[in-house]
């Protein structure tokens, strides 16, 4: 099963990538989605998806994000990005 990270997760082609993945869930693991500032859609995803992390740029939204997901580790801003880049992925989607 590969391991994926989606940068950008609440755009056009994170979405789409997210479509693609629920249609082949033997082969693919959500680890880490990221957004920038569209936080409900970000909580759909990891009620989804279930992955391990999740950034936001919007630090105003991570106190919605750390209630809605507690069992996700939430990052913010750039430095998020940066960690959730380099967690251990097969993929990373950006």
């Amino acid at each position: 099963m590969k391991k994926i990270v989606i940068l950008g997760s609440t755009g056009s082609i994170g979405r789409q990538a997210i479509e693609v993945i629920q249609k082949h869930q033997d082969k693919f693991c959500v680890i880490g989605l990221s957004a920038g500032n569209n936080a409900d859609l970000l909580v759909e995803q990891l009620a989804l998806l279930k992955p391990k992390y999740a950034v936001i740029s919007d630090e105003s939204q991570m106190d919605k994000l750390e209630r809605e997901a507690p069992s996700v580790k939430i990052l913010t801003g750039e430095q998020g990005l940066v960690e959730l880049a380099a967690v251990e992925a097969d993929l990373v989607l950006n």
